[in-house]
C-alpha cells in the first residue's frame, strides 16, 4: 500500500475514503461508533474512533495508525502518520476514524489487482 515516501496517491486516497464511508455508514446501522472526546486522541485511545477540539493535529507518536480525520468545517481527509502537523481551516473539533488494518489489507489486494 506504500507510495513513494509513505505517502498515499489521490486515487487511493479516494478509494480509503469511500471504504471507510461505507463503513462508517455499516457501523451506525448496527447502533453507532462510540467516540471518545479526548484531546490526546490516538495516543490515549490507539484505534478507536476519536474527538479532538481544536483545528490542529500532529502525527507523531501514536504509532502506523493511517487515519480517516473529520473536521467538523472543512473538507475530510487520509492522514498518514508521522506526516508532521495538520491544519483544519475554520474547524473548532475533528473526528479521527482510524483505518484499519482490513482496510488496508483490502486497498492493498485492490491495486495489486488492478496492476
Amino acid at each position: 500500500m506504500e507510495s513513494k515516501n509513505n505517502l498515499l496517491t489521490e486515487n487511493e486516497k479516494k478509494f480509503l475514503i469511500a471504504i471507510r464511508n461505507n463503513n462508517n455508514h455499516i457501523a451506525l446501522q448496527q447502533g453507532g461508533t462510540q467516540i471518545i472526546k479526548d484531546q490526546e486522541g490516538q495516543r490515549k485511545f490507539p484505534n478507536q474512533v476519536t474527538e479532538i477540539q481544536g483545528n490542529k493535529m500532529a502525527t507523531d507518536g501514536y504509532g502506523d495508525i493511517i487515519l480517516y480525520t473529520v473536521p467538523d468545517k472543512g473538507t475530510a481527509k487520509i492522514v498518514m502518520p508521522n506526516t508532521g502537523e495538520h491544519t483544519f481551516k475554520g474547524a473548532t473539533k475533528f473526528t479521527e476514524y482510524p483505518i484499519t488494518k482490513e482496510e488496508q489489507l483490502f486497498l492493498q489486494e485492490y491495486l495489486k489487482n488492478k496492476r
